[in-house]
């Protein structure tokens, strides 16, 4: 959908993302799961604590928009901070995003798109292709669910709905554009937000008066529990940069893509407060 051009098939993918992803009723659904989703982010974050392990930033918190997404679509985790067998999906999803983003000389020359002398397109399409591979088997999955004597335990998640309408008669809706619509708001919304997070908590560390300011400011906050992710991290602990560096040791400078992400990934020790 991101990539579409400006027609009626656009429009309709739009339309089908705002009925079935953006209702006020589904967003008010996973504020409890948002919630859950950050609390998990915590604890992993409060078992480095007790280890005095550094937490890569952006990694932490990608897995955890990750996880969000993916329980909002289809109702289960797609990622682990502790397994790198689950950590694939996180893979492909940055891949796509570097790829996309990367400056390719075949795009001022046309002529030598045939070529891709620098095998842009070859690896995005890879991507493509292994991303692909796991939506496809999670389709296949819920489908057989459905299928099955268990389909009244359906979990009436985003991939239900999209499921549901592709069995309409006279649908515009495909299983290509429910892969489609997946893979835009997977990379979207995880890699902007793990990429904003990691920024934002550098230049804390990066000003630790700023950082002790967050904190007071976060502690006259009403309410049992901070929800959102940045405000949790600097509420729950307190932080150091890893491998005895000071602040003024922290790269800040940046590698280009869809999104500006840090050079060397923040490594942070956290503390208890």
């Amino acid at each position: 959908m991101v990539w579409l051009p400006a027609s009626t098939h656009w429009k309709f993918l739009r339309k089908i993302a705002v009925t079935q992803m953006f209702t006020s009723q589904r967003l008010d659904a996973s504020q409890a799961l948002r919630g859950k989703k950050v609390q998990e982010l915590l604890e992993y974050v409060h078992e480095n604590c007790n280890n005095g392990q550094a937490v890569d930033i952006g990694k932490s918190v990608l897995t955890t928009v990750l996880n969000l997404i993916s329980n909002t679509f289809f109702s289960h985790d797609i990622a682990s901070y502790n397994s790198d067998l689950s950590q694939e999906f996180s893979y492909l999803v940055l891949g796509v995003m570097e790829y996309i983003g990367k400056p390719n000389i075949a795009d001022y020359f046309p002529i030598l798109r045939l070529v891709d002398p620098q095998g842009v397109r070859r690896k995005t399409n890879n991507y493509f292709k292994r991303l692909n591979h796991i939506l496809d088997s999670i389709i296949s999955e819920r489908n057989r669910l459905r299928s099955s004597s268990v389909a009244s335990k359906a979990c009436h998640d985003v991939l239900d709905a999209l499921l549901i309408l592709v069995e309409e008669e006279n649908t515009e809706l495909s299983f290509a554009d429910i892969k489609a619509l997946l893979r835009d708001f997977f990379m979207a919304g995880s890699d902007t937000t793990s990429s904003t997070v990691e920024w934002a908590m550098a230049e804390l560390l990066l000003n630790p008066d700023k950082l002790v300011k967050a904190k007071t400011e976060l502690q006259e906050v009403d309410g049992p529990m901070v929800h959102l992710t940045l405000a949790s991290l600097v509420h729950s602990f307190d932080w150091k940069i890893a491998d005895g560096l000071t602040p003024q040791d922290i790269d800040m400078s940046e590698t280009f893509g869809i999104t500006l992400h840090k050079r060397e990934p923040l490594q942070a020790i956290p503390m208890k407060t």
